[in-house]
């Protein structure tokens, strides 16, 4: 799974403000954002060390996170949207990486509910209706379950298991519960995956379909069908307004239990941030 957004077309997406709402609805992971010098005054996001990969890296922080230490948990946060391409401190201005983070808080103090996934499904699927994207966009449990095993590779210390065995002395990999962060991480990473990725592009009915098919056919649907989620990305398909579409993503984190806040004391106590250049690396 790791380095894998390195083979995503970046140059197709065209407006970056567009693109950064959109995809912050899609959850956020096919878009180059505008490029915008950082102020010497501002409090810039720690990033790992050059000798430092960035799964070692997020592996740290979900570790220290875990440990209730909530500076880990607020950059922690932000690894959704980095590892999507899209840049920290815009999705700090959106409010997003806030509401991450106090509810991951939250749920480590006992005070935050889980998120299942059933509930990244729902959140996945409503937000794909709302958007009129092709009904092959749309997930299940099976398919989210799936996305989990593939990032577990990489990020074990985020996505492993840490509930005890069960009553016959087993330990699952994974759990049938996820932090808020998990979550999103999850959401962001499988809406990509419907735009780029053919093994999340095709309902179960239609793989077991292809495998009696002509390859050059299947993958010339898997090329139809990543142009009309680039259509989407690139607002050619749809007329939502920009506030329509600010309002899917906040209805997108309050279906994965994460609502608005009006105003949270990290927003008061955060240095302001501007826009940097977001990398084009993968997960």
């Amino acid at each position: 799974m790791h380095k894998l957004l390195d083979n995503v077309p970046w140059g197709k997406v065209s407006h970056p403000l567009h693109a950064f709402l959109v995809i912050l609805l899609l959850s956020a992971t096919c878009a180059l954002a505008q490029s915008v010098t950082p102020s010497s005054s501002t409090s810039q996001p720690s990033q790992p060390p050059v000798s430092e990969s960035a799964y070692s890296h997020a592996n740290k922080l979900a570790a220290l996170s875990r440990a209730g230490n909530v500076d880990a948990t607020r950059e922690l946060s932000r690894e959704p949207f980095r590892n999507a391409g899209i840049p920290t401190e815009v999705a700090d201005a959106f409010g997003f990486t806030d509401r991450i983070a106090q509810a991951e808080i939250a749920y480590r103090q006992g005070q935050h509910s889980a998120v299942h996934e059933q509930d990244v499904v729902n959140a996945i699927n409503n937000l794909a209706s709302t958007l009129g994207a092709p009904a092959w966009t749309h997930t299940n449990q099976a398919e989210v379950r799936r996305l989990r095993v593939r990032l577990f590779a990489t990020l074990p210390k985020l996505f492993a298991n840490h509930e005890p065995p069960d009553a016959k002395g087993l330990h699952s990999l994974l759990s049938s519960k996820m932090s808020p962060i998990e979550a999103s991480y999850i959401a962001t990473t499988m809406l990509c995956m419907k735009v780029f990725y053919s093994d999340f592009q095709f309902t179960d009915a239609e793989r077991a379909k292809n495998r009696t098919l002509d390859p050059a056919a299947v993958a010339a649907t898997q090329k139809q069908r990543e142009g009309q989620m680039l259509d989407i990305v690139q607002g050619r398909s749809n007329t939502m307004s920009v506030t329509d579409l600010l309002a899917a993503g906040d209805h997108l984190f309050a279906d994965l239990g994460m609502p608005a806040q009006q105003t949270s004391q990290m927003q008061k106590t955060n240095a302001p941030v501007t826009a940097a250049k977001a990398p084009k690396g993968g997960f």
